[in-house]
């Protein structure tokens, strides 16, 4: 009993791997495009809002006043950037607390705001003023974290 062994030429077998490799290779270059694409568009507009923040938004808490109860009564912020400020975040922070109060007023461009009604927090250390910008017609307003304006408050000690 003779047995032959048959089985795919050599030939073949070696078209079929060189089909299968560029058709693996097709669809990891058609998926790669696609994140490539998306990863770059994505940091193309965190850089682009990154920058915006970075060199035209500029903004300074130039005054700071207490009430009787020594409470922050108002914050008097300059706008010194090239751009308008929608919104304001205030950190308000105490030895017992931080107080966080949002304050939505536009503060145009190379403009003064004087901001009241803040949360109570007796005997303030610090007052923290992180903006709101635009960044552009229909697009949503972005919060620029990375720059905030500090000021140390010394609210005068009444009674004793």
């Amino acid at each position: 009993m003779k047995m032959t062994k048959k089985g795919v030429s050599p030939l073949i077998a070696t078209v079929l791997i060189i089909g299968f490799t560029v058709a693996l290779a097709a669809m990891v270059m058609t998926w790669g495009s696609g994140f490539i694409k998306k990863t770059t568009e994505e940091t193309e507009k965190s850089t682009a809002i990154a920058l915006k923040c970075a060199s035209e938004l500029a903004f300074e808490i130039s005054e700071v006043t207490c009430d009787s109860s020594q409470n922050i009564q108002s914050v008097k912020v300059d706008n010194r950037g090239t751009i308008d400020i929608k919104a304001l975040k205030f950190r308000i922070v105490s030895a017992e607390q931080t107080t966080v109060d949002d304050k939505v007023e536009l503060l145009e461009a190379f403009g003064a705001r004087k901001y009241t009604s803040f949360k109570p927090n007796s005997n303030p250390t610090s007052v923290e003023a992180i903006a709101t910008i635009s960044v552009g017609a229909g697009k949503e307003d972005v919060i620029c974290g990375q720059v905030v304006e500090k000021f140390t408050v010394s609210c005068p000690v009444t009674g004793a």
